[in-house]
């Protein structure tokens, strides 16, 4: 009845189950937050891609895939990864001195 598109609907509902089952299970083991473990990757998400969507207005860049392509991720990779540094700098600086340790 709902072809492809039901197909990618059950999958997504079932991808939503089992991070809930997941995280509610590891709560007894781990002590994490979802809001601070989600919030700053969705925020950086949704910025990139508004970023992305945006700037292919400019004119002259519709019309070619690949130059759609290149402009959406040359624009998106950098508003997403300074967004989530940003966000995340301490982590980012603990992980490397940990690193640098080893």
């Amino acid at each position: 009845m709902w072809g492809i598109g039901g197909v990618a609907l059950a999958v997504d509902l079932m991808l939503v189950v089992g991070m809930v089952v997941l995280f509610w299970e590891a709560r007894r083991f781990v002590d994490f937050s979802p809001w601070r473990l989600f919030a700053a990757p969705t925020l950086a998400l949704v910025v990139g891609m508004v970023g992305a969507q945006a700037a292919i207005l400019i004119p002259g860049v519709l019309g070619s895939p690949w130059r759609t392509g290149i402009v959406k991720v040359s624009v998106f990779l950098p508003l997403f990864g300074s967004l989530l540094f940003v966000a995340e700098r301490e982590q980012v600086l603990m992980t490397v001195k940990i690193l640098r340790g080893i």
